[in-house]
């Protein structure tokens, strides 16, 4: 799809139609990304409560490199995209360049600096001196072995760039479907532990970059990659920024939530505790990430439309996400809740007290959920529009502005039942936010 059949798709196609064209294909990768949180995670609780614990307290540094990926990934293509569709195919390979080896440059860096500082990192992210080696073993791999998730990322997005949503797909499928196969030979079969578990994840998506790279080097890409191209200007960074760093924020603070949860749940619960959070954050992650993926997609139909003022489409198209979403939210919430029991026992490796655990959280933060489509649908909403002010206010709340007092002062009142309310509340008062910003913003707005 070119750009203008895809403008033209956005203005005039179906609307419903429309916003699941758009969003289907991201939601397809971010799920993709949840389901290696999920599996690595199901895998390694054979190995016991302070292995699990340990690959839990990693967590927040891999996704922190993976979002130097979605900086140029999600800005280098939205940038390529607009390009091609001008016509600038020499400004469009040199941004295509740029964003790939600027992306491996970035996460390289972050990379090096993380594995010299991995100890007091581990640390201050909730290892204990049970789960340190684990931790140790598992970081040093995975986020050496990092720059393949990354070179993932930011291919699929260049490849979406160019319309080969088909071949994202497959690189992304087969690198999920791979860590599921993978996972329990080298863990168990291999006796190789918690190291056999990062191996496999970066096995896999070796593995599923072949297909990104036999793509190029076979010359089958629109976009031309080199190294001679890779001359990034003020203009073209800025582009690519102005997109990217947003989702890097996002990301950013969502991995110091998860750090400040794994260092408290440490200080009161030790690695069973820990482990509890992790199962929840893991649960918890499949339903936000296809949230996320839809979102992505039903954002520049708002725009689109709000910018050629067919506002009857720009509510038509907020009020039917709103109910999707909610709707979605509410089923992936309430079965969370209905199942937390049993989904803790699957994910605790028999430890009554590491299932006693998750399943708290689970009940709590799987009925919060419903009101997540909620915030989500007017925060994107709010970007499409330009109201970039309310959206960052938005994005903001929920992992930042609420999430670290409410942290710090149930968790120091309230001990572990602290820990569990921290999120819940951050959410109820990110909804009620929300809600406060749509009425101020629909007396000129209309929503």
């Amino acid at each position: 799809m070119n750009k203008e059949e895809r403008v033209q798709l956005m203005l005039h196609g179906d609307l419903k139609k429309t916003l699941l064209k758009m969003g289907i294909p991201t939601v397809f990768g971010m799920l993709i990304n949840a389901l290696y949180i999920v599996v690595d995670g199901y895998f390694v609780t054979g190995l016991g409560t302070s292995a699990f614990a340990a690959v839990s307290v990693v967590f927040p540094l891999v996704q922190i490199v993976i979002g130097i990926g979605l900086v140029f990934g999600t800005g280098g293509s939205s940038y390529i995209a607009r390009l091609l569709g001008a016509g600038e195919k020499e400004r469009a390979n040199r941004t295509a360049s740029t964003t790939l080896f600027g992306g491996l440059i970035g996460s390289i860096f972050f990379i090096v600096l993380f594995l010299l500082f991995i100890k007091p990192l581990l640390f201050t992210l909730g290892a204990t001196e049970q789960s340190y080696g684990f931790a140790h073993k598992y970081a040093t791999i995975i986020l050496s072995g990092s720059i393949f998730n990354i070179l993932s990322i930011i291919m699929g997005n260049l490849t979406i760039a160019e319309g080969r949503v088909k071949l994202t797909m497959i690189g992304m499928t087969t690198g999920a479907v791979l860590n599921i196969i993978l996972d329990p030979i080298f863990i168990y079969t291999l006796s190789m532990g918690v190291s056999g578990a990062a191996i496999a994840t970066v096995l896999a998506e070796f593995i599923a970059n072949i297909f990104y790279f036999q793509f190029i080097l076979r010359k089958k890409s629109y976009l031309h990659y080199s190294l001679k191209n890779f001359r990034p200007d003020k203009i073209m960074l800025q582009e690519i920024f102005k997109i990217g760093l947003p989702s890097f924020f996002v990301q950013l603070l969502t991995s110091l939530s998860m750090g400040y949860t794994n260092q408290q749940a440490r200080m009161l619960g030790g690695d069973d505790m820990v482990a509890a959070m992790g199962v929840m954050l893991r649960l918890m992650a499949l339903g936000s990430f296809v949230v996320f993926g839809y979102t992505k997609g039903y954002q520049p139909v708002v725009g689109a439309n709000y910018g050629a003022k067919q506002y009857h489409r720009v509510r038509l198209a907020i009020r039917t996400t709103l109910l999707w979403l909610t709707s979605f939210c509410a089923i992936f919430g309430i079965s969370i809740a209905l199942f937390s029991h049993p989904i803790a026992m699957a994910f605790s490796n028999d430890s009554l007290e590491v299932s006693k655990l998750a399943s708290k959280a689970l009940l709590l933060n799987g009925l919060i959920f419903i009101g997540f489509g909620f915030q989500c649908t007017y925060s994107q909403a709010f970007l499409a529009l330009g109201r970039g002010k309310e959206s960052f206010i938005l994005n903001i709340s929920r992992q930042g502005i609420f999430f670290f007092p409410a942290m710090y002062f149930l968790s120091k009142y309230f001990g572990i039942k602290g820990i569990f309310w921290a999120q819940p509340i951050a959410d109820i008062c990110t909804i009620i936010q929300t809600l406060f910003l749509v009425l101020r913003a629909n007396k000129t707005l209309h929503f």
